[in-house]
């Protein structure tokens, strides 16, 4: 009989024996100055396996979600998110502590946000009072209201080829 393994998270799985003696038979190097073997030949093979020109450990989730929102956004933006995600309930300190960005949350339906509220949230334009929306953050399994995504990815997706009348001057200014 096969042993089940728990990969929802790193803090619940737990190495085996193979593991530990892997662990203690690595080859250690500083990585910060490309020293570490074991992080250059994980990397090298990442990059292989997803056929792009290089590949950066990160060795948490949080580490991994920061990375992303900084990659796609500046300081100050504005990032749309559904208000059960697990980015806004585990990481929300994180928006402005680190990347300095202002969450949105929407309220949706299993984890669905509906492209018509995701539309009205959007700020196209910066005002000296308002965050410019750079990013939408969907979750692949909605893991705090039971949903998944699909059809509700596919029409927030089409919101980026839509042509932007929104938060035009309120004053009437071009």
């Amino acid at each position: 009989m096969s042993r089940m393994i728990d990969l929802r998270s790193d803090a619940v799985t737990q190495p085996t024996e193979e593991m530990w003696d892997a662990m203690r038979r690595a080859r250690l190097g500083w990585a910060h100055v490309d020293e570490d073997p074991s992080v250059n030949e994980l990397q090298s093979y990442a990059a292989a396996l997803t056929g792009k020109e290089a590949a950066v450990f990160v060795p948490t989730g949080t580490m991994a979600n920061l990375v992303a929102l900084m990659s796609h956004t500046q300081p100050g933006d504005q990032v749309i998110l559904e208000a059960s995600s697990h980015i806004f309930w585990c990481e929300e300190w994180s928006f402005a502590r680190i990347c300095g960005l202002a969450p949105s949350p929407i309220r949706g339906d299993r984890g669905h946000m509906n492209p018509s509220d995701v539309r009205a949230a959007i700020h196209a334009q910066r005002f000296s009072h308002r965050p410019r929306t750079s990013l939408i953050c969907l979750e692949k399994h909605p893991q705090y209201c039971g949903g998944s995504h699909s059809e509700a990815c596919r029409s927030l997706c089409c919101l980026g080829s839509r042509p932007r009348t929104r938060n035009r001057d309120p004053h009437g200014r071009s």
